[in-house]
């Protein structure tokens, strides 16, 4: 079954069992990123990249890089972030990722698009939203698992989901 034309949302012809688990395990693979983000968890972080995966931010705070290419540079650049968020701004990142949608599924690779809302809790208890905006992701299917290929992330400019795609 083509799926790869799939892109409106409440059709139920592309609907089949093998598509389903597809649309489930790159569902769990967006938020889970976030999740493990959220916990320091780096080595768990990297088990859902490809190795040549490429972390792109559009509008990219200052002192954030706009682009990372590489498993390893991604990973070590969202340390550096986690850590400086502890020792400097004296807190923890929460990335609350929503309205996940699975916009191409073609049996290998497919592409999702979903929101984000990142808040900070500071040790002190206060909270602050601190961003919005939104991930168009290109994920990857290799040995029967799921992973983050090409993540662009829109923090001004929330794009529709009929746009062009992210690069693969």
């Amino acid at each position: 079954m083509d799926t790869a034309a799939v892109r409106i949302p409440g059709d139920t012809g592309h609907l089949d069992p093998a598509f389903l688990a597809d649309r489930a395990a790159i569902q769990d693979l967006v938020v889970g990123f976030a999740l493990y983000f959220d916990a320091g968890d780096f080595e768990g972080l990297a088990e859902l990249m490809t190795e040549d995966a490429c972390y792109e931010i559009l509008s990219a705070p200052e002192g954030t890089p706009s682009l990372a290419v590489s498993r390893e540079e991604i990973i070590r650049v969202m340390s550096d972030i986690w850590q400086h968020n502890l020792d400097t701004l004296r807190g923890f990142q929460r990335h609350v990722t929503t309205n996940v949608l699975v916009t191409r599924l073609d049996g290998e690779e497919a592409e999702a698009r979903s929101l984000l809302t990142s808040t900070f809790a500071h040790e002190d208890g206060r909270h602050e939203v601190r961003r919005t905006g939104a991930y168009v992701d290109v994920l990857r299917k290799r040995d029967g698992r799921w992973r983050l290929h090409h993540r662009r992330l829109h923090l001004r400019q929330v794009p529709s989901p009929a746009t062009a795609p992210a690069s693969a």
